[in-house]
């Protein structure tokens, strides 16, 4: 079978990239990023160490622990948990003892900082929704210098909701040495690798749309590499940012409610980035369309893989998934484009 040109090319231009994947993978396997300070905390041995609203109901047993709202409003109960101070890292563990019923259950975890309870690096751990007993599920969450303690809130959205937990454990981290190596060079590597595949661009006639196309893929590899302590910084100046007021007493914060919200702005992000880079790209090229859009669609796991070397980033399917979507619908608006002989003959002079 003869493949076309731009199909063979891709092959070849890819190539290191596609190596580059392989052993990413392969060093998330061989070498743990984090190292425990301390054995896992059980957070779930101490009934009178949680604090809730007078909506939720709860039982205790030899299986773990449940939860039950019993009222239309959302419901929730807290703990709060002080990891030891040179701790880089908070890994938590939560297992399910019995299947969620009717709706949505929530674990998540904010740390106090400068006198508010912080949501900007840390927020919902899991949302489980319709999840099998016996699902679990893990993430580590960085800590600032100056954190104090880790609260963690099991919350229901709807009356005759239940949280019905086997296990909840917390794990202080340190970034493993060796690790941190390992990123260290990975990182730049891999940005590195990605310039020179797109580098061919800059030579893309008209100017205007090739060096566009070409900022808009440094914005997304900005986007992917940028640390996690700056992302919380850039959306809190987007958005006023995610916090409590933390009281004197500690009580106060475990008897409030957390806010349902996400970093969903981020989300929309990558799809207008990806967008904006395929459709300038792809009119800079005319005639080579379908190099662009494959060029753009393997870039969006791969901008996924890089986040492995950015601490307390990791990569994400809905984040790859809405690259896709910007894709797409860049690739579309570029061939209605293409086809209209006006646009072609203004892209030609």
């Amino acid at each position: 079978m003869v493949l076309p040109a731009w199909a063979r090319e891709l092959l070849v231009g890819w190539r290191w990239l596609a190596a580059y994947f392989v052993a990413s993978v392969a060093l998330v396997g061989l070498v743990p990023s984090h190292l425990a300070l301390q054995d896992p905390t059980s957070l779930m041995e101490d009934p009178g160490a949680w604090w809730g609203s007078e909506h939720m109901r709860s039982q205790w047993d030899g299986s773990g622990a449940s939860w039950y709202a019993v009222s239309d409003e959302p419901s929730f109960v807290s703990i709060a948990w002080r990891p030891p101070a040179e701790a880089s890292f908070v890994r938590l563990r939560t297992c399910l003892n019995e299947p969620i019923r009717e709706g949505l259950g929530m674990v998540m975890l904010a740390s106090v900082n400068g006198g508010r309870l912080d949501f900007n690096r840390h927020y919902a751990l899991w949302s489980v929704d319709g999840a099998p007993a016996g699902s679990c599920h893990e993430e580590a969450f960085p800590r600032w210098t100056g954190d104090g303690p880790s609260v963690v809130q099991v919350q229901t959205l709807r009356a005759n909701d239940a949280v019905s937990l086997s296990l909840l454990d917390a794990t202080p981290l340190q970034e493993n040495p060796l690790w941190r190596i390992c990123r260290y060079v990975m990182l730049p590597l891999g940005v590195l690798l990605v310039a020179l595949r797109f580098v061919g661009y800059v030579a893309e006639k008209p100017r205007f749309f090739s060096w566009g196309g070409l900022l808009g893929l440094a914005a997304i590899l900005f986007g992917c590499t940028v640390s996690v302590t700056l992302k919380a910084d850039i959306y809190e100046l987007i958005t006023g940012g995610r916090s409590i007021v933390a009281e004197t007493d500690l009580r106060d914060l475990l008897t409030t409610r957390f806010p349902i919200g996400g970093f969903s702005i981020f989300t929309n992000l990558h799809t207008v980035l990806f967008l904006g880079t395929t459709l300038a790209l792809g009119l800079a090229m005319q005639g080579r369309v379908a190099r662009v859009f494959m060029d753009m669609v393997l870039l969006a796991p791969l901008t996924e893989c890089l986040q492995i070397f950015v601490p307390g980033r990791g990569p994400g399917l809905l984040d790859a998934v809405a690259d896709w979507q910007g894709v797409a619908i860049a690739s579309l608006l570029v061939v209605l484009l293409l086809r209209s002989q006006r646009i072609r003959a203004l892209l030609e002079h």
